[in-house]
């Protein structure tokens, strides 16, 4: 089917977006969502109301992801510039510090276990964290609109 191109391409854009710094990780993830509102609304235009096709539900998961893609860089620059430091006895601070999880998530390797346990924890890596994470689900989306028969 030639309508799932724009969606294939959309989250290629968005997975690649990750690794992009500044502007043009809102570049790539508004360009990609520019083309799958377009796509998705042409589409829509020729299948009936009662019909809920299934590229439509991952129209619609790829298009959260992206918005909350461009949520959390807004909210990694916020911290990296005013965030406060994390209290050392917090939950959030014991869960972004936990030495495994920072290794899954390929938070500064894992392997400095003296270093994991500051005092100063900063908000940007709970912020990495969020971004890493959204990274996998978006992932798991995009492998899941390339095997599922649409």
């Amino acid at each position: 089917m030639l309508n799932e191109y724009p969606l294939s391409v959309t989250n290629v854009m968005i997975l690649v977006s990750f690794w992009m710094e500044g502007i043009m990780r809102i570049f790539a993830n508004s360009l990609g969502v520019i083309l799958l509102i377009g796509t998705f609304l042409q589409m829509s235009a020729f299948v009936p109301q009662l019909s809920n096709p299934k590229i439509f539900t991952f129209f619609r998961c790829t298009l959260y992801c992206s918005w909350i893609c461009v949520l959390l860089f807004v909210l990694d620059k916020w911290l990296r510039k005013y965030g406060p430091k994390m209290a050392p006895d917090s939950w959030l601070a014991r869960l972004v510090s936990y030495p495994h999880l920072r290794f899954v998530l390929r938070l500064d390797g894992g392997s400095h276990y003296g270093s994991l346990h500051q005092k100063d924890l900063k908000w940007r890596d709970f912020a990495k964290m969020l971004d890493r994470v959204v990274f996998i689900v978006m992932s798991g989306i995009f492998l899941a609109s390339c095997f599922v028969k649409l």
